[in-house]
């Protein structure tokens, strides 16, 4: 007879939910798994089996809903310090998983027609602005207030459900982000606007998520010439995110 210790076991658990992970992003969010070379695809895969297990979600349905939300709205969409609402749901341990995670999805739902737009409509708008920004458009948003404003009038909606103190607290945690990475100069400014707008539209989270690397690898290049290149890594991801969104759960509203 074959003894498994306790430590391994709990090695073959996690490699078992870590690859039922990387099933689910394959099977629901094709787009989203292509995207991601097979380092990042284990990356992500890892964190969410982690707080699948970490949050006690054991059935199938349950595990599934999350997965597809990690893959929409971030890796640690329970993280987002701006977003109270995922870690009250999923931490409520006195409704079971599958309550939890429907629970969840109405908050996604919520999300979807008020910020993104009921058929996703406010978003695309938003996307077509952002097509529009030119570098030196960037260089312009030298002081906080006129890249809050500008951002404003990119994704209204957004702006508006962050209500303006935790735009104040978005731009403070992006400016710090960008503060452990180099020493603060007047010519990080394109960087900074590209990195809120980043944040902005996909999450405070992205800016360390194995679903966003590139931004990561933008921002710890500390190259602000290489801001637009953000921009147009938005442009690309949102349209990404988008059809993530619908394969979700977090559909359209038949009209």
């Amino acid at each position: 007879m074959i003894h498994i210790s306790a430590a391994q076991m709990g090695v073959l658990e996690a490699a078992s939910r870590t690859n039922y992970v990387t099933s689910v992003l394959q099977n629901d969010s094709p787009l989203m798994s292509r995207s991601l070379n097979s380092k990042l695809r284990t990356e992500f895969a890892g964190i969410v089996a982690e707080k699948l297990r970490y949050y006690g979600l054991r059935t199938a349905f349950a595990q599934r809903g999350f997965i597809r939300l990690a893959a929409v709205f971030g890796t640690r969409f329970d993280e987002d310090p701006l977003i109270c609402e995922p870690m009250h749901i999923l931490d409520n341990r006195d409704n079971s998983c599958v309550l939890r995670i429907v629970e969840l999805r109405d908050w996604a739902l919520d999300l979807r027609n008020s910020v993104y737009g009921p058929k996703y409509e406010y978003y695309l708008a938003a996307i077509d602005r952002i097509g529009d920004i030119s570098f030196e458009r960037l260089l312009q948003l030298d002081t906080p207030s006129k890249l809050l404003g500008f951002c404003n009038t990119l994704f209204p909606t957004r702006s508006e459900w962050l209500t303006p103190v935790r735009e104040q607290a978005l731009f403070r945690l992006c400016r710090s982000h960008l503060d452990r990475i180099a020493p603060r100069t007047s010519d990080d400014v394109p960087l900074l606007a590209a990195t809120y707008g980043c944040a902005l539209f996909l999450g405070v989270t992205c800016l360390d998520d194995p679903l966003h690397d590139f931004i990561r690898t933008i921002i710890d290049s500390g190259s602000a010439s290489r801001a637009h290149e953000l921009v147009h890594y938005l442009i690309k991801r949102a349209r990404v995110e988008i059809q993530s969104l619908k394969s979700s759960g977090v559909s359209y509203v038949p009209g």
